[in-house]
């Protein structure tokens, strides 16, 4: 499945990084750099239906899909896909906190502490920001 991902990436007009990915852990990387992003922003990619058929390689790398209601303490990286709908605890300026909401998740973030957000949502249904005056919302 990995290497259909890879194939699929390419043809649609993946940045060469693309070809560096051998297995779900370089793979995860790349989703959250900012090229990753913006590219699976820009395709909505990869499908539901890959992301189900792959869960079990990448459900340890930030990456929730499918989870019902779920409560996450502070991670750099988490990513929200189909029927997941998390509370996310946002705090500190240790990193920015990117958060990207896929195929219908759904977000509550509670963010403090000088916390910077990056939130991507590519086809996620709601997102709701608590924050008090510190926060910064990119």
């Amino acid at each position: 499945m990995l290497d259909e991902i890879i194939k699929s990436a390419s043809a649609l007009g993946a940045c060469k990084q693309i070809d560096e990915a051998n297995d779900y852990r370089s793979l995860t990387t790349l989703f959250f750099s900012p090229q990753g992003q913006e590219f699976c922003k820009k395709h909505n990619f990869p499908s539901l239906e890959i992301f189900r058929q792959i869960k079990n390689d990448i459900e340890r790398k930030g990456i929730y899909i499918d989870c019902g209601t779920i409560d996450l303490p502070e991670r750099k990286h988490i990513c929200l896909i189909g029927d997941t709908s998390a509370t996310i605890e946002a705090s500190g300026v240790e990193y920015v906190h990117t958060i990207i909401l896929m195929h219908g998740a759904k977000a509550i973030i509670n963010a403090s502490n000088y916390a910077v957000l990056h939130i991507v949502n590519v086809s996620g249904l709601d997102v709701t920001i608590n924050k008090d005056n510190t926060v910064a919302v990119l």
